[in-house]
């Protein structure tokens, strides 16, 4: 496997792509970057296992952050946590932790100062799905809709003419704020609705138990006497280290289509 970081054609190290991250990226012990980049430096094979799960191809590169501007109006780019490219497939994975559930269309929209704008940008993610399925999409109604999972779906339809796209959805026992499983698959499944059900257009959403290892308890506990500068160079410094910050205890992938999953999350 090589990885990169954005969308540059040299391969590096994971070590090497890590130093390119923001270093704000880390002012936070529990961002959602950090059990995925400690998964992608320490626990490869887990990975590689998930991967399979999703029948994606095992001959990939490995973008971080990468990134898909907006088609139509002013807008911030799409940096999707990892994008894994194999010839013409593409794969959008996007990584959650501790973040509740981001905004919907309606209230991204409300949030912005052009409300054209900001309709001009959702239509210009939409133009991906059209392009890609042939059918054309009303923004009236993605309304309800989560605007970040629009986008990062249509930056794996920007990024291979085989898209798929995955939620990995980090889970430990001590921490129990953000989102829940069964919330993001309801909202996935309501956008795969709205597309269409599209068979060439797959949704997935893979839950990953998170054990801290004594690593991470000890940055948990650095943390609280840091500041955020501190906390950041301590934390890429592990990532970049040997030892896993995390034990991964991954529950079976789960594809999203016609089936009533009510309350199997």
């Amino acid at each position: 496997m090589s990885f990169h970081f954005g969308i540059p054609n040299n391969s590096k190290s994971i070590q090497n792509v890590i130093s390119h991250y923001k270093r704000s990226e880390f002012y936070s012990i529990t961002r959602s970057t950090i059990p995925l980049l400690s998964l992608l430096a320490h626990d490869q094979d887990t990975f590689d296992s998930l991967i399979s799960e999703i029948e994606f191809s095992s001959n990939y590169h490995t973008y971080l952050e990468y990134t898909i501007s907006p088609r139509l109006g002013r807008g911030k780019a799409s940096h999707t946590d990892a994008m894994l490219i194999a010839g013409n497939s593409s794969l959008a994975i996007e990584a959650k932790w501790t973040e509740e559930m981001y905004p919907t269309v309606s209230d991204w929209i409300k949030q912005g100062i052009n409300k054209q704008n900001r309709i001009d940008v959702l239509n210009g993610w939409l133009t991906c799905f059209n392009q890609h399925l042939g059918e054309p999409f009303d923004p009236d109604d993605f309304l309800t809709s989560i605007y970040q999972m629009i986008h990062r779906a249509a930056s794996a339809v920007e990024a291979g003419k085989k898209p798929s796209i995955a939620y990995f959805l980090f889970k430990m026992k001590s921490l129990t704020k953000g989102a829940t499983t069964d919330e993001i698959s309801k909202k996935l499944k309501e956008l795969w609705n709205l597309l269409g059900k599209p068979n060439s257009l797959n949704f997935y959403v893979a839950e990953i138990e998170i054990e801290p290892t004594d690593l991470y308890e000890s940055l948990q506990v650095d943390a609280s006497s840091k500041c955020k500068e501190e906390i950041s160079e301590t934390i890429i410094d592990a990532l970049q280290g040997n030892d896993a910050l995390f034990k991964y205890i991954p529950r079976p992938v789960i594809k999203i289509d016609d089936s009533d999953r009510e309350g199997e999350f």
